[in-house]
């Protein structure tokens, strides 16, 4: 019976457990990211927006977009600004229309005192329901702007959002609604790169699960060579930091510890060479990169700590040295993985 519920909690409970966490990390992003949870959004790209002064909104400058809409229940267009940090007193004003009308079906203004440096301001009108195949046509119109107290437009990616919003009603309503969101959320998921890339990340706890299980009869070069692998990719390719992927690594990091019994010296030597690569890096003039590389030395290091102080509460018997470590004898260090 103990050994069904070990087998079960090593393949079954920890998995799903790990699933939730990406999902919960996923829903969390997606809920305070510009995108939002029930939103299917319309992205436009630069070649989707001009302005008539790039510089700065004067007084009848304008800011013009056209979008297609793919989906019903438009009810929102996103579009990001710059106020040079600096207080803005001006009065945009918004305007949408579909392509092929005469009439403007929205009109309203809006004050730039509550705009923020390079965010989104969300400029909302009364859902369209019947908008799905649609073009739409949008205008921002500076009415008072003067140099120096206003703001521009923000010419970052995408540089408009169209936004169709559903409510958890419509689902229980039309159950059909609820599949026809969830196939097009996750189509607006794989076309943004940061939101694919974020999501990745998210599941990366469980993907190095299952390599983990998968590599049982592996030795334990292969699991450090996957964790640092991912760590040097994480200094040189991955733009800014994400705290799932320090969280991700470190867990498959103790998971190759326990498996392996590794000795917390080990953990130790990984956080030096990491300490010299920093200042090697820092002498080539790359301040991210050693940044980051710094950040892995001290994750190593703590490590290292907590590796410590298990060895003198459990004193644990036939851990891994360093020697053995790093060995390269395959056929002394094959380890069958057993519960």
């Amino acid at each position: 019976m103990r050994q069904k519920i070990i087998i079960l909690t090593y393949y079954a409970f920890i998995p799903l457990l790990l699933f939730v966490f990406g999902c919960l990390s996923l829903f969390g992003y997606l809920n305070s990211s510009e995108y939002g949870i029930l939103n299917l959004d319309v992205r436009g790209g630069s070649s989707d927006i001009t302005t008539t002064n790039p510089d700065e909104l004067l007084k009848g400058d304008t800011i013009s977009g056209k979008f297609h809409s793919q989906y019903p229940n438009l009810g929102m267009v996103t579009v990001p600004f710059h106020n040079q940090n600096r207080g803005s007193d001006d009065l945009l004003e918004f305007r949408l229309m579909e392509v092929g009308e005469s009439d403007w079906i929205y009109q309203a203004d809006y004050k730039t005192d509550q705009f923020q440096p390079h965010q989104y301001f969300p400029f909302g009108f009364p859902t369209i329901s019947d908008s799905d195949g649609r073009d739409y046509l949008f205008e921002i119109e500076s009415l008072r702007g003067e140099a120096g107290k206003t703001v521009s437009l923000d010419m970052v990616e995408p540089v408009f959002v169209a936004k169709s919003t559903f409510s958890k009603d419509d689902f229980l309503k039309d159950p059909n609604k609820l599949l026809y969101f969830l196939t097009n959320k996750s189509l607006n998921i794989i076309r943004d790169k940061n939101t694919t890339r974020n999501t990745l990340f998210f599941f990366l706890p469980l993907i190095f699960y299952v390599i983990f299980l998968l590599s049982g009869r592996l030795s334990h070069h292969f699991l450090t060579t996957v964790t640092l692998t991912f760590v040097l990719y994480d200094i040189f390719l991955i733009k800014g930091k994400y705290d799932a992927v320090f969280l991700a690594v470190i867990f498959l990091w103790s998971l190759t510890s326990r498996r392996f019994k590794l000795e917390s010296r080990i953990s130790a030597v990984i956080a030096m060479c990491f300490l010299i690569l920093t200042s090697l890096i820092v002498m080539l003039g790359y301040d991210a990169p050693a940044e980051k590389t710094a950040s892995w030395a001290y994750l190593f290091l703590l490590a290292t700590v907590l590796q410590q102080l298990y060895e003198l509460k459990m004193k644990p018997k036939n851990l891994m040295s360093l020697k053995s470590f790093f060995a390269f004898n395959l056929n002394n260090h094959k380890h069958k993985y057993s519960h």
